[in-house]
């Protein structure tokens, strides 16, 4: 026998007045599906809209970019390539920890360029905050490193 009821078996009828709960049941509501339905909404439209930036001012332009894209990935093939010999004899310490400053630097900037914020001097903030976060790691290098000499005496 077929049912009057709409609600597939299994859920609850929610009481009359009562919206139907929703979300993690499969419905298209899960946590993960709805922002990557949002991104999948956006992205081929030019992006999150900006106030100063209309909805698809980046259309027709997916060939340009992956253009750009697969240049870049040859480019640093290339320069990885070249550089291999050089910073193999670096102290993978050191590769660490100038990897470590430099992607503490872009992160901020870019969290705050998420944010809208507007950095003084645009993207020579970032080479701030390098350095900011250079002479902080040196400090807590010496700090550390004179405790543990402590320490052990």
């Amino acid at each position: 026998q077929f049912s009057r009821n709409p609600v597939p078996q299994g859920r609850p009828v929610p009481p009359r007045g009562e919206q139907p709960a929703v979300g993690g049941e499969g419905d298209g509501t899960d946590p993960v599906v709805v922002p990557g339905l949002v991104d999948a909404q956006w992205l081929p439209r030019g992006g999150i809209p900006q106030p100063d930036r209309p909805v698809g001012a980046g259309r027709g332009l997916i060939i340009p970019a992956s253009v750009g894209a697969i240049a870049a990935c040859l480019l640093i093939a290339g320069v990885g390539f070249a550089v291999h010999q050089p910073l193999a004899r670096v102290p993978e310490n050191t590769l660490k920890f100038v990897v470590g400053v430099m992607l503490s630097a872009f992160g901020v900037f870019w969290i705050g360029e998420g944010f809208g914020v507007d950095w003084p001097g645009e993207d020579i903030a970032i080479i701030v905050f390098a350095a900011l976060f250079f002479v902080v790691a040196l400090g807590t290098v010496a700090l550390t490193r004179r405790v543990g000499r402590e320490a052990l005496q």
